[in-house]
């Protein structure tokens, strides 16, 4: 993950360490995958909107009601959504992933910073025989 973040006089400091990404590759992963971001926003009607267009640099109050409809269908309706799709740890992971990006944004509203949030991916692509970084997020496209 990558955040870029300054204070509202233009001023940039650290994300203090207790708040540092525990999961990123897990969540990096969840926020690269459209088809399961749409499950919420589509099947659900969660105003999860903002986390399909990072790149767009949603404000962060948005931001922040999307991670928490998020996490409150997961611990109080539905918290085998991820595990199913993905597996178990990787699944809890990701939600773990999610409470720890609404803990920067939540210190990041508190303190007047603005932020970016740049979900970055790494893995391995056997067809092109090499390593893949993915930054932007693709546009979910359903077949239906």
């Amino acid at each position: 993950m990558e955040f870029n973040h300054t204070n509202y006089a233009g001023d940039t400091s650290k994300i203090p360490s207790k708040l540092q990404i525990q999961h990123p590759s897990q969540l990096a992963k969840l926020l690269h995958r459209p088809a399961v971001l749409d499950i919420f926003l589509a099947n659900l009607q969660l105003p999860v909107t903002p986390l399909l267009s990072l790149m767009k640099k949603p404000p962060l109050s948005d931001l922040i009601i999307a991670l928490e409809s998020i996490l409150s269908y997961l611990e109080k309706e539905n918290p085998y959504l991820l595990t199913y799709r993905f597996d178990v740890r990787e699944g809890l992971e990701m939600q773990e992933g999610l409470r720890e990006l609404l803990e920067i944004l939540e210190w990041c509203s508190s303190n007047n910073h603005q932020i970016t949030v740049i979900p970055v991916r790494h893995y391995y692509s056997p067809q092109e025989e090499r390593e893949i970084i993915q930054k932007e997020q693709k546009i979910y496209q359903p077949w239906m």
